[in-house]
């Protein structure tokens, strides 16, 4: 008992400046106690780690967090911060899991029409959009939306509107997307917005009228977006290099590779801080650089670029996924220049 008091006073000093630590000294102290004092040390060491955005750590602490939760009400709240942590780490299937688990119980002990159990639904949804699962996530999602209306939640409708436009976006179908993406972006002005969340659907919208070929519009929404983001949190947010991300998709198209480089190297460069050099989320613009590269005649970069996608996506994804189909595509292409340079060019990819 001594020692955990004390690893808690260190974990106490260094929460401010280093949660990181801090939290890795709770866990430690957790494992000293039992009952409601390891439990209530467990949630603080969670929310430490998920303050660091030390991910994988975060979903392991919230998970035994959830095990010893006495509450099942709570136990759905701690299976759902395991699941965004593990989501958060690339870890699709292990936040699959947790958000099944927790929609499971959140069913059973909130109701099948409740906000608790539209907001798991929602989070599933989220996770099986970037796994795959295509059709059970739009299910999910209009459920959910089923709630925030029957509720009169806007906010709430707003976000899954947005996230049904971004799961037409990942299935292909954008013109699908648009109309969404739109009504969301519209709904989301009437409820006395914030802006990051505008700047957040003005950049959902962008990347679906990419698609549809509509390159002023998103660009106009994609410049006013990374204003508000580089304003509101930093020219080095992991958002900012999503909309760099988009502008290098557009300046692709347009046939500007010096643009399309410089917008697309920001944006590798950004999402690495964020999220490391592992990350299946890096995938989109790596291959979208590897396109770069082969336009500017440089094959053996664009076939590297290329396969590190590849490879940081299929543990991932279902084998049947439209990024994927598009990055073995783009590989081909490369794989091919020697003997081709001239054969149809390869499709662009974006967040």
């Amino acid at each position: 008992m001594d020692e955990a008091v004390l690893l808690l006073e260190r974990a106490a000093a260094l929460a401010g400046d280093d949660p990181c630590a801090a939290g890795g000294l709770a866990v430690q102290a957790a494992e000293l106690l039992d009952g409601a004092e390891r439990y209530d040390t467990l949630v603080a060491a969670a929310q430490l780690l998920t303050a660091a955005a030390d991910w994988l750590r975060a979903a392991s602490t919230w998970a035994q967090a959830a095990e010893a939760a006495a509450d099942d009400r709570v136990r759905v709240g701690h299976l759902s911060s395991q699941g965004k942590a593990a989501r958060s780490a690339g870890r699709w299937g292990e936040a699959e899991l947790a958000y099944r688990q927790a929609l499971a119980l959140a069913v059973e002990v909130c109701g099948a029409d409740s906000a608790q159990t539209a907001a798991v639904r929602h989070d599933l949804a989220m996770t099986l959009k970037y796994s795959g699962g295509f059709a059970e996530a739009e299910h999910l999602y209009r459920l959910a939306l089923d709630t925030a209306k029957s509720t009169g939640d806007a906010n709430f409708a707003a976000v899954i509107y947005h996230n049904l436009g971004g799961l037409s976006h990942a299935r292909g179908m954008a013109d699908e997307g648009v109309r969404w993406a739109r009504q969301g972006l519209r709904l989301r002005k009437t409820t006395a917005p914030d802006p990051l969340a505008v700047a957040a659907d003005e950049g959902a919208l962008a990347a679906l009228l990419i698609d549809v070929g509509h390159h002023e519009e998103a660009e106009a929404l994609l410049m006013s977006s990374r204003a508000t983001f580089t304003d509101q949190l930093g020219a080095d947010h992991y958002e900012v290099a999503v909309v760099n991300g988009n502008l290098a998709t557009i300046a692709l198209d347009c046939g500007d590779l010096a643009t399309a480089e410089s917008r697309a190297r920001l944006a590798l460069d950004g999402k690495e801080r964020a999220l490391g050099d592992r990350h299946p989320e890096l995938a989109p613009t790596l291959t979208t650089l590897g396109t770069i590269r082969r336009r500017c005649c440089q094959r053996a970069e664009a076939i590297s670029l290329h396969q590190r996608a590849l490879d940081l996506l299929v543990p991932h994804v279902e084998p049947g996924h439209p990024l994927l189909a598009t990055i073995r595509g783009n590989l081909k292409i490369a794989t091919a220049m020697a003997t081709a340079p001239g054969q149809d060019e390869a499709a662009p990819a974006h967040d």
